[in-house]
């Protein structure tokens, strides 16, 4: 199995045109991925109200791991 990774992944030839802003266009991608993510699960505790906002921000900090 590591021969494989190894042929695969670390003796394989790469472009010569890949580069510093290849792999920042990379992250670039992973960030933009997990925004998106973590903006969907913060939609589902949207409300409108002023009142209830406040209480479910406080649920969010104390009930929800990591939150």
């Amino acid at each position: 199995m590591t021969k494989i990774f190894k042929e695969y992944f670390v003796y394989s030839g790469l472009p010569s045109n890949i580069g510093y802003s290849y792999n920042f266009g990379s992250l670039l991608g992973i960030v933009l991925a997990f925004q998106i993510i973590s903006g969907i699960f913060l939609a589902m505790f949207y409300t409108a109200n002023t009142e209830l906002s406040f209480f479910l921000v406080e649920n969010i900090m104390r009930n929800i791991k990591l939150g």
